[in-house]
């Protein structure tokens, strides 16, 4: 796994994620009482090679996605990695639906209505597996790849980079005329400031006025009013 995927980081998080598939698949057998028999222990390495199938798919696209990641500037590495997952959500979901169908027909109708029981130990973990094999690729061994590859140097950069450049496209600019618009050309109306309100005056502090009248041939005479 670690040569075909190429990174140690995209095999290890492939690895977990299968951990991860037949850790539920066995809490299931436990919740619901049944026993593991060499039936259920075929069944675990059948989810384990779908869950692979899965994931190398998925992966595929993430690595297709992220080759020229360094020579664009519009999306970081971990919006790369989305992106590649939900290109490839139909697809995973179809074959799921797909390889469930007929499981599910063992399961319910051979098992339970017409009391195979040998095939239910091998159904069910057949059951379980598929969808839960499904769900790891997309919640944890992307993500998880995602996570692990963004303190790389390269990556941290090269994200910080995208971010700053669509800070910066997102500012808005004052054209000659004097109106803001942003980066489609459209006016940014800012939002007024709100209005002072009044100082209200208090009637007892008000300062005294001093007058000062003169007459013809005298003083001065001061009055306070």
């Amino acid at each position: 796994m670690t040569f075909y995927f190429r990174t140690w980081k995209m095999s290890l998080a492939a690895i977990l994620g299968l951990f991860f598939v037949v850790i539920t698949t066995a809490g299931v057998y436990s919740a619901t009482g049944f026993e593991v028999t060499p039936s259920a222990i075929i069944g675990f390495l059948t989810i384990l090679s779908y869950a692979l199938y899965d994931t190398m798919v998925v992966f595929d696209k993430i690595r297709e996605n992220v080759t020229d990641l360094g020579e664009q500037k519009n999306q970081t590495f971990t919006e790369r990695v989305n992106l590649a997952v939900n290109q490839t959500l139909v697809r995973s979901i179809n074959t799921s639906v797909v390889g469930i169908l007929p499981v599910g027909s063992i399961l319910f109708i051979g098992a339970w209505l017409l009391g195979a029981g040998t095939l239910q130990d091998i159904a069910l973990s057949l059951f379980v597996g598929i969808i839960v094999g499904t769900l790891a690729t997309i919640f944890v061994q992307a993500p998880l790849y995602a996570r692990m590859r963004r303190g790389d140097a390269d990556i941290a950069s090269h994200t910080h980079e995208v971010l700053r450049l669509r800070s910066e496209r997102d500012l808005p600019r004052i054209t000659s005329s004097g109106t803001p618009v942003d980066r489609r050309g459209n006016a940014v109306e800012f939002p007024p400031l709100p209005e002072e309100e009044p100082v209200a005056q208090d009637d007892e502090f008000v300062p005294d006025i001093v007058v000062t009248t003169y007459e013809p041939g005298g003083g001065g005479r001061s009055g306070q009013r």
